[in-house]
């Protein structure tokens, strides 16, 4: 089962967050930290709450959610923009943006989002599981109960696949 993913929404506009929490809410690994109307508040919340996911708007006066997002460079595992703008897409995507979708909300297009979101949990929580052992040159991998130790200077490469991630090393 997948550990909840805790989000934080930001929108200048009502209606449009409770839009977002109708959306998450048909996905019960989406868990709702907070809602906020401006890029100020959302900061606080986020440096306090330390969310998983954030959907901000792009559009906001004051502060953009893209100003937002840039600010935090990195503190947001998995920034969503939610915006009637288009035209900054790129823009967000350059910011490593986790998703882009545009207003109103398509159902379907926020479930193939959720679905992704939770996918990503769950491959970051794996490649969070090993332990590294204090500058040995070790890392203790784990495979489902069984713990197995590698030499980090024996790894050539690491490949992802849908459910695992393959580690190749000299010895094969």
């Amino acid at each position: 089962m997948t550990e909840a993913l805790r989000y934080l929404i930001v929108d200048d506009d009502e209606i449009d967050r409770m839009a977002i929490e109708v959306q998450a809410g048909r996905f019960p690994f989406l868990h709702k930290i907070a809602s906020c109307d401006n890029p100020v508040e959302a900061f606080g919340l986020i440096s306090r709450w330390k969310p998983d996911i954030v959907f901000a708007d792009i559009g906001m006066p004051g502060m953009s959610g893209l100003e937002l997002i840039r600010i935090l460079s990195g503190q947001v595992p998995a920034p969503v923009f939610i915006t009637s703008h288009p035209e900054y897409a790129i823009e967000g995507y350059e910011m490593e943006a986790f998703d882009y979708l545009l207003k109103p909300i398509v159902p379907e297009r926020f479930a193939r989002c959720a679905l992704r979101l939770r996918d990503f949990a769950g491959m970051r929580a794996r490649a969070f599981a090993y332990e590294k052992e204090q500058d040995s040159g070790w890392i203790v991998v784990k495979q489902g109960y069984d713990k197995y130790k590698i030499a980090l200077n024996e790894i050539l490469y690491l490949e992802a696949m849908k459910d695992y991630t393959r580690i190749m090393t000299r010895s094969g």
